[in-house]
């Protein structure tokens, strides 16, 4: 059966879960609060699609996110990532011939300076935006070289991995690795920061500001002879890792011109702004999200400041943040082709993106194949609320407002198709994802209502249009609120659904499928043939 006209829902976050009582979308189900969900599992077939590891590229077990799960949902077959050419990089020791690293290596030896390796420490499953194992390869490759002077700076995770696991987990893993290698007296962590301050993506370029500061001139908001005791006065005072202020450790007077820092963050959207405050002066290069408001004047000069003191280090990026970036790149990366959106384009039909603050970059660019400009015949929407943040304290708790942009998001919807006629329509629902990653189940359950209200009054519309309506998602969390009765914040291995429906007409579904087959079934709906390139395989019978 084939229509002609897709809409494709992407519930971000949404994952099949064991139906228990950490389960946020079992239990507002269970509860009575989405009845349209609830009427999806019990009236209409679904597929069961894997959302993790080998099937979206990444290593067994590990987590999907929403770049990597976007990526091969729109290429249509499996992206081997990032993560995993540096996992086998460090693996193999082909990381001691990268040029890149090299470069940046014999930087430091040739003048006597400083390394300094900055990122995120995280761990598997949670690799969702660096590796504890690609910083210990790096500390190899330094040791190696005879490097003397190592400066560590770490950005605490508490989001994609538990809330204290900088702590508990990776620290003493750290401490344990530099001490076995015989480094103690070379490398020294010399500040601490948790990835809200350091890794922002939303344009609050204050906390951007926050980091650099510390990075280059040593100022933070807090001094700690240790690592362990600043982590665990955070802890005593109720600050998790996600939200450890800046802190330096011992004395630590900033980066200078003759060093060379590697940012080892390996995914691209959280390493922009930091990128960007130490490497580019165009403004424009800060006023890079469509909808947001520009950087503050202040704040601009604040940076410009900063990076003059740095402006003659040696900058290396892990991977490709942006495209055109100022800086040696050690793993760049491709874009990649054809994808759902250069097939619709190519075959002279429009389509729009859709989706709110936090997920619009994965539904246009990251669902192109990381194509940062829209193909000709795509159209754009960001339904952005600017009341939003300070509702929501910066985003820091969107729990306080479950509801998000999803009733904008469809009112966007509605107009555009009042408009334009769209073949394809591909939108992202942010709430399982962004209110999951509070770790609150109460508004995450709220989160699900608001979602499954928003369907019940517009999918029949869309129905109405002629649309098969297809209601998938990238990933799980919201599924998994809870491991061992303490509250989760990270994403889940879970499967996701994939349900596919027009009116009046039964559409039959495989049993199961990976994410890119997703891809591949909307052009099958669409009546388009999928290039040899998409290896994956349509879900419809």
């Amino acid at each position: 059966m084939r229509t002609g006209k897709v809409y494709l829902c992407i519930m971000d976050g949404f994952g099949l879960g064991r139906m228990r009582t950490g389960d946020a979308i079992h239990q507002a189900i269970r509860r009575g609060r989405a009845p349209f969900i609830s009427s999806l599992f019990s009236s209409r077939p679904h597929s069961v699609v894997t959302s993790c590891g080998r099937a979206v590229g990444l290593p067994p077990g590990t987590m999907g996110n929403s770049e990597v799960n976007h990526l091969n949902m729109g290429a249509g077959r499996v992206v081997p990532q990032s993560l995993m050419r540096i996992n086998n990089a460090v693996r193999t020791g082909d990381m001691f011939n990268n040029p890149a690293i090299s470069q940046a290596i014999e930087n430091v030896m040739r003048n006597g300076s400083t390394l300094h390796l900055m990122g995120i420490i995280q761990g598997e499953p949670g690799t969702v935006h660096g590796n504890i194992l690609h910083l210990f390869g790096l500390l190899e490759v330094a040791n190696k070289s005879g490097i003397r002077d190592i400066a560590i700076h770490l950005f605490t995770d508490g989001r994609d991995t538990g809330v204290r696991d900088a702590g508990e987990i990776y620290l003493p893993k750290l401490l344990q690795k530099i001490e076995s290698m015989g480094m103690s007296d070379v490398a020294k962590i010399k500040t601490v920061m948790g990835r809200e301050v350091a890794m922002d993506r939303d344009t609050a370029w204050d906390k951007t500001l926050a980091a650099m500061r510390m990075l280059v001139t040593g100022a933070g908001e807090r001094t700690f002879k240790t690592a362990k005791e600043a982590i665990a006065r955070s802890y005593s005072e109720g600050v998790t890792d996600e939200f450890i202020r800046p802190t330096v450790i011992g004395s630590f007077t900033g980066i200078s011109p003759r060093d060379s820092v590697i940012f080892w963050n390996y995914r691209q959207d959280r390493g922009i702004q930091l990128t960007t405050a130490f490497r580019e002066t165009d403004r424009d290069r800060f006023n890079y999200k469509e909808g947001a408001a520009p950087i503050e004047e202040e704040i601009y000069n604040g940076i410009m400041s900063l990076q003059q003191k740095v402006e003659k280090t040696l900058f290396l990026a892990m991977t490709e943040y942006y495209h055109g970036i100022n800086s040696i790149v050690a793993y760049p990366e491709q874009i990649i082709t054809p994808t759902v959106g250069g097939v619709v384009s190519d075959a002279g039909l429009a389509q729009l993106r859709l989706a709110g603050t936090e997920k619009f970059a994965h539904v246009t660019g990251w669902f192109s194949g990381r194509r940062s400009d829209p193909f000709e015949g795509e159209d754009r929407i960001l339904a952005q609320d600017p009341t939003l943040k300070a509702r929501t304290n910066e985003g820091k708790n969107y729990d306080w407002v479950p509801e998000m942009t999803v009733h904008l998001e469809f009112e966007k919807l509605v107009g555009a198709l009042a408009d334009t006629f769209y073949p394809l329509i591909v939108h992202n629902i942010q709430n399982p994802d962004m209110v999951g990653h509070t770790g609150n189940m109460d508004a995450t359950i709220a989160a699900i209502s608001h979602i499954s209200s928003a369907l019940e009054v517009h999918v029949p519309k869309l129905l109405d249009f002629g649309y098969t309506v297809v209601i998938t998602s990238d990933h799980g969390n919201a599924d998994e609120m809870l491991i061992k009765n303490v509250p989760s914040t990270k994403h889940s291995n879970s499967p996701v659904p994939f349900f596919a429906f027009r009116k009046g007409k039964k559409i039959e579904l495989e049993k199961r499928g990976i994410v890119p087959d997703i891809g591949v079934t909307v052009l099958d709906l669409m009546g388009l043939p999928a290039p040899e390139e998409m290896t994956a395989k349509s879900l419809l019978k």
